[in-house]
């Protein structure tokens, strides 16, 4: 997702050119917490898909990671990610918390309300 327009890279099905409608109490919560946080939470608002698999941009792939698109694997939950842990070297700050840096997210997630109440909640911590 980014708000440029940009040629689909080689090994990407989609690029989507998303501009955030910011509403105006959100403009605090993307000033504290981030524009890439915001951006990170808007994923949830996106409709018509069956699965998203969210990658940051700074994250380095080493291995295949074509199971996190196989329809058959991850159905269980709604939410994939990774717990903050001391084996990762986590700041014990964050421990038990989840790293969204890669992100498998299933269909009852995406669409708008799970996005509108992230960001309800980021709000009562930002303003």
């Amino acid at each position: 997702m980014t708000p440029d327009r940009v040629r689909c890279p080689a090994g990407v099905d989609e690029v989507l050119r998303f501009t955030p409608q910011i509403p105006g109490g959100a403009l605090k919560i993307t000033w504290d917490f981030g524009l890439s946080t915001y951006l990170k939470l808007a994923v949830f608002s996106l409709k018509g898909f069956d699965r998203v698999v969210y990658f940051d941009a700074d994250t380095l792939v080493l291995d295949d990671v074509s199971e996190l698109w196989d329809p058959s694997r991850y159905t269980e939950a709604d939410l994939y990610a990774v717990r903050e842990c001391v084996e990762r070297g986590a700041d014990p700050r964050s421990h038990g918390k989840f790293n969204t840096g890669v992100m498998v997210i299933g269909p009852r997630m995406l669409g708008g309300s799970v996005f509108q109440e992230l960001l309800h909640v980021a709000s009562r911590r930002f303003l």
